[in-house]
């Protein structure tokens, strides 16, 4: 019986992408906001130098406008901060650590963490907390 309730528990915890790094609330604990930036933190530094090419290359990339995964697509500057901070659930401006952004960006799940496969190095996840925490703006 042990067995059983240790299987489901665990299970529920992969299925719902449970990560180490995530509170109770659905925030990132302990966010290193001192950190070392790639570059400067402005969105249209983000958009050219980590969204595009990490994200939203055409041609198939998840969030260009033929994978536009969850409704997404990060190809052109001012459409790409619009469908950021116009979702509250993508970007919190001021609150990097509850943003849905930096939740899959600092997840140690491979079925959760974004870009899959790739994730971006801490410089760059630097940056897009920085610029979350600075008030997310254009």
């Amino acid at each position: 019986m042990r067995w059983i309730s240790l299987v489901v528990l665990l299970w529920s915890m992969v299925s719902v992408g449970c990560s180490e790094t995530e509170d109770d609330n659905g925030c990132v604990e302990n966010l290193d906001l001192e950190c070392s930036p790639l570059y400067e933190p402005i969105f249209s530094e983000i958009h050219q130098q980590t969204l595009v090419p990490s994200c939203a290359l055409a041609g198939g990339s998840c969030h260009s406008s033929q994978g536009a995964k969850g409704g997404l697509v990060l190809e052109e500057e001012q459409g790409a901060y619009e469908a950021l901070v116009d979702n509250a659930d993508r970007v919190k401006p001021g609150d990097p650590a509850c943003s849905g952004l930096v939740v899959r960006l600092e997840s140690s799940s491979n079925s959760f963490v974004m870009p899959p496969g790739s994730p971006l190095s801490e410089a760059e996840r630097c940056v897009l907390r920085q610029w979350i925490a600075a008030g997310a703006n254009p």
